[in-house]
């Protein structure tokens, strides 16, 4: 058999070193896992359209799960965790960072340009001095009012308990709604809970309650009240209204006032552009009440990444203030960064407390997952029996401990 002509042979050599070149240069691309719920999507993809213009060396793939939680849990189980996750600093978050899933960014300068308070909202939130996620976005609990309708009563957004419940009742007197009221969706008794507990209830609860020297039954019995003569001023059949039927509702001038974080904001304006609204801090007790505002959306990055310099890079990018803008800017979120106050005129007057500090994270967010306090709030808006609220908020978070240790 005759050999190959050299020619033929430079030619197959060469055309090897190309192949070659060209998977190198393929696996050479360093793919990361970027888990978020169903927010801010197209930002987040624009984002990362930007970062992987300046880094062809890095891929991002956005990973939207139908079921957030769930989904996350399961990855984790599998020792999969994806690279980075956009989460809520809330009782999730503290389950699984409480597994020591995360990176610890404490000594991390991205850290510096985060107003001081949410880091300590993601440290209280697991105990200790490890921050496990940079806080990214924050959201904020008021009273949002229909402009309008307040001033056809004669009414300024009540600064106080008092005022706020003698504004519900010369609604009532006029005919109108006083109150939209929620409870088909459990959630949505939440931030009712915590605009009034934030001002009524000690910080140091959640510790006190598992150091076994706190109780529902003591500190939140006030809560309850509050919360019961309030809600009597709400709507028909409110626990047959879901969030979204009630905030269409409220878009529709169906009442004066909806106790709801700044979340819900979009939505009413979306159902109806013309509505006038403003949001005030809510009144909770009749001194300085303060102002319910929560890391709404952290970056966490998985401990055991196999890219942490890619990671890094990601973070940094993301985190820089020109992309920050870009974000909060597309989901009209607070923001989180030192020096800033909320923007969207709707919260004018949550400018002062955000100024000078007098803010803090939503309570709820320091329970033990699992304890579910929403479903209890919802049936006891709807039997009034605070004594099987309490009772069995005490002892469902016992019981919730001892499980989880």
């Amino acid at each position: 058999m005759s050999k190959p002509h050299p020619t033929i042979r430079r030619t197959f050599l060469g055309l090897s070193l190309l192949l070659l070149g060209a998977a190198s240069s393929a696996s050479a691309v360093t793919e990361l896992e970027f888990y978020v719920g169903n927010k801010g999507i197209d930002t987040w993809k624009a984002l990362f359209a930007a970062f992987e213009k300046q880094n062809p060396d890095i891929k991002v793939n956005l990973v939207v799960p139908p079921d957030f939680v769930a989904v996350l849990k399961t990855r984790i189980v599998k020792n999969k965790l994806p690279d980075i996750v956009a989460m809520g600093g809330d009782t999730n978050f503290k389950g699984f960072a409480e597994g020591g899933v995360f990176k610890d960014y404490a000594a991390d300068p991205l850290l510096k340009s985060v107003k001081p308070i949410y880091i300590q909202q993601i440290q209280s939130i697991v105990g200790g001095k490890q921050v496990y996620g940079i806080p990214y976005t924050a959201n904020t609990i008021g009273l949002i009012y229909n402009a309008d309708k307040l001033k056809q009563l004669g009414l300024t957004p009540p600064k106080t308990y008092a005022q706020f419940i003698a504004a519900l009742k010369k609604a009532r007197a006029a005919g109108q709604t006083p109150l939209t009221l929620t409870l088909k969706d459990a959630w949505v008794t939440l931030p009712f809970m915590n605009a009034i507990a934030v001002n009524t209830v000690p910080a140091t609860f959640a510790a006190q309650k598992n150091a076994g020297k706190a109780t529902f039954k003591a500190a939140y019995s006030g809560v309850a009240d509050k919360m019961l003569e309030i809600a009597g001023y709400a709507q028909n059949d409110p626990a047959g209204t879901s969030f979204a039927d009630g905030t269409a509702a409220f878009a529709r001038g169906g009442s004066v006032f909806y106790i709801q974080g700044d979340w819900a904001l979009p939505d009413i304006l979306a159902a109806n552009p013309k509505i006038k609204l403003g949001m005030v801090p809510f009144p909770a007790t009749n001194g300085a009440n303060t102002v319910v505002s929560s890391v709404d959306l952290l970056l966490a990055s998985a401990k055991d990444t196999r890219h942490p310099a890619e990671v890094d890079k990601l973070l940094k990018f993301l985190t820089s203030k020109a992309n920050v803008t870009t974000y909060l800017r597309a989901v009209n979120a607070p923001s989180v960064q030192v020096g800033t106050v909320p923007t969207d005129p709707i919260l004018s007057a949550m400018k002062a407390p955000y100024s000078s500090g007098k803010i803090a994270g939503a309570p709820f967010n320091l329970f033990p997952p699992g304890l579910n306090a929403e479903t209890f709030f919802q049936a006891y808006l709807q039997d009034k029996n605070k004594a099987k609220l309490l009772d069995g908020l005490d002892k469902t978070w016992t019981d919730v401990v001892r499980r989880s240790n």
